[in-house]
């Protein structure tokens, strides 16, 4: 089994200047709509995630609406996604946004995950969510921000405070009413 830390699943549907198509279906040579305009696919790989991954390994699951996403997305706990912060966006890692708005490892079982790659780092548009195709130059992907762990993971904890805050907010004004 492989043991992919970064992709997107292959069911994805990922935008291509002919319309969408599913990750699962992308060839060396497609091309892809990125941030920067359009690419061509370097590489398309596949993994099968299975039994043996470590735990700290297994792929995440971000529920339907978790971060305005349009449907529920299985992650490879390093994809870095596109997530909204402080008027901007910035890349963060799948492991970092654990425990986030129903955001939780799931155990490997057979699910495909397509990596694409490129001549330069990516961000592609994919469910309509930005992903970071950069493979070891995930920090370096089209000026976006794109943070160590460490600092996605204060990044992240910030952001639950807040919502807890803002729905202590709110549970305290439903009260009064």
């Amino acid at each position: 089994m492989s043991y992919a830390v970064e992709g997107v699943a292959a069911g994805l549907p990922v935008a291509t200047p002919d319309g969408w198509r599913l990750a699962g279906t992308l060839r060396q040579g497609d091309p892809v709509v990125t941030l920067g305009g359009t690419a061509p696919l370097r590489g398309v790989f596949r993994a099968t995630l299975g039994a043996g991954m470590a735990r700290a390994l297994w792929p995440l699951v971000v529920p339907q609406g978790a971060l305005g996403n349009p449907v529920a997305l299985l992650l490879p706990v390093d994809q870095r996604l596109a997530v909204g912060a402080d008027g901007g966006m910035m890349l963060l890692p799948a492991r970092a946004l654990r425990h986030w708005r129903g955001i939780a490892a799931v155990p490997p079982a057979g699910q495909v995950v397509v990596v694409l790659r490129f001549d330069a780092p990516q961000v592609v548009v994919a469910a309509g969510m930005l992903f970071a195709c950069a493979g070891d130059d995930a920090r370096r992907t089209g000026g976006i921000l794109a943070p160590g762990l460490p600092e996605a993971r204060e990044i992240v904890a910030r952001r639950i405070a807040f919502d807890a805050g803002r729905a202590l907010g709110q549970a305290a004004r439903a009260k009064r009413r």
